[in-house]
């Protein structure tokens, strides 16, 4: 392979100048790799990117009389957005897709290209083919060091399909009335086809599960979505706590200022130092659930040990937690049951079914239990995990093992626990998970895994 010199000596040298140099010759070979792998993502990302360099601290976006901002560089799926070549774009005011300037959300984007705050927006439009396109549109402000905006990242993505199945939804749930009228006579057809169905879709979703965890690059997508909304709040926070030091720097050399007004200031950027560790911690989980997704799960050592223990320990170690809940987490096993396999899988397991039943199983305040039991059933071990919540209808517990499906997406939840969970079951234990749940009777997970694990 090509290489290009990343240091070089002149003689005579000695010992800490040969190690100095090697040592940076190191470090900017390792940020050359890292750069050329965020530009490979950059370049395949299904998700149209612009980064867009501003002349000055305020940034002038676009307006009647011309935009001082400029496009640096963007992707091929920008340009295919726009429907604009590369050399229309690169170099010029930054340029939306085909939308209806009519649209509210339109000016709001517009605006915050002008002043540099983040916003994100839907907007609507016709395609040269005269079809409604919808485009997801996102303004990302970058601040630079002293907490001036010097490029903005413009991120567009085409979600008719999605807008469109939305419109879809909303049209059967209009002739759900008379779908309901032959509900009856439907039943009555299908009775003997029921068995046969079930089978058949069960198969189907188990297909559908296993092509989901074969391949990785939906996953890429989702989570490139999913992270940047927190780490953008992330940076503007951080924007706000420079503004309130340095408001609060001005005021502590008058030499009449008021505590109060100090004190306003400290808490203001308390405030916004709050929100980046908030949105930075979300942003963190996720990349972590992402890596327990991603990575190859062989890697994890095998030993034996006792599960009942083990579980309570792990249990224990959620005791933090279970403190600020008024859900009680309960361990019941039939005996000592002896296994040998991956213990750091059956922690993430175990982890992942607590949180997800704090977080999803019990409306806030509301107390409840969790029981987790465990027993020999022949060759397998046997963890039932039960909670006396509010249950699931089954339009969710279909999707439960979904990545990304959330119903907590307002709240935090990025979706991928139950999704951990079962990927960890299946392939780290080589055992299976099934759900069992019902509106107003709780939920109930069965796992059933080797107590040998082989291969």
């Amino acid at each position: 392979a090509e290489t290009s010199p990343y240091g070089y000596l002149l003689k005579p040298f000695d010992e800490r100048t040969l190690v100095s140099t090697i040592t940076v010759a190191l470090e900017r070979h390792a940020a050359d790799t890292r750069l050329r792998l965020l530009g490979s993502a950059f370049d395949a990302s299904a998700v149209g990117i612009a980064l867009v360099a501003t002349s000055g601290p305020a940034v002038v976006g676009l307006d009647a009389g011309g935009a001082v901002g400029r496009v640096t560089s963007c992707n091929d799926a920008f340009l295919r957005l726009v429907s604009r070549p590369r050399a229309e774009v690169v170099g010029r005011p930054p340029e939306l897709p085909i939308v209806d300037t009519d649209d509210r959300a339109y000016a709001g984007i517009l605006a915050a290209l002008r002043t540099g705050v983040g916003a994100s927006a839907t907007l609507r439009g016709r395609a040269p083919s005269g079809e409604e396109r919808w485009t997801s549109v996102t303004v990302s402000p970058v601040p630079d060091r002293a907490g001036r905006i010097t490029h903005l990242v413009l991120l567009c993505a085409d979600v008719s399909r999605e807008r469109r199945t939305e419109d879809a939804l909303a049209e059967r749930e209009r002739d759900y009335a008379d779908l309901a009228r032959m509900e009856g006579l439907l039943r009555q057809r299908a009775a003997a086809l029921a068995e046969s169905l079930d089978t058949l879709r069960s198969t189907q979703r188990e297909l559908v599960r296993r092509e989901k965890l074969a391949s990785l690059g939906v996953l890429v997508a989702g989570i490139a979505h999913e992270v940047n909304t927190p780490l953008g709040v992330a940076v503007t926070a951080g924007s706000l706590v420079g503004e309130a030091l340095g408001e609060l720097d001005r005021l502590i050399r008058e030499p009449s200022v008021r505590r109060s007004t100090l004190a306003a200031q400290i808490e203001a950027a308390r405030a916004a130092q709050a929100l980046a560790d908030r949105n930075l911690t979300r942003a963190a989980d996720l990349v972590r659930d992402f890596k327990t997704v991603a990575v190859d799960q062989g890697s994890d050592s095998v030993r034996t040990f006792e599960i009942a223990g083990y579980v309570r320990d792990v249990v224990s170690s959620l005791a933090p937690l279970l403190r600020r809940s008024p859900v009680t987490v309960v361990v019941v096993d039939s005996g000592p049951t002896e296994v040998s396999t991956r213990p750091g899988m059956i922690s993430q397991v175990v982890t992942n079914l607590v949180t997800n039943a704090l977080a999803h199983a019990f409306a806030p305040g509301e107390s409840g239990a969790l029981r987790i039991e465990m027993a020999r059933d022949g060759e397998e071990v046997v963890v039932v995990a039960s909670d006396n919540g509010r249950g699931m209808p089954a339009e969710i517990a279909q999707h439960a093992f979904d990545p990304f499906f959330t119903t907590a997406s307002g709240n935090g939840g990025s979706g991928l626990g139950l999704f951990v969970v079962h990927n960890l079951v299946v392939e780290g234990l080589g055992g299976a998970i099934t759900l069992d749940t019902a509106p107003g009777r709780g939920t109930t997970f069965t796992i059933r895994f080797p107590c040998v694990l082989r291969g």
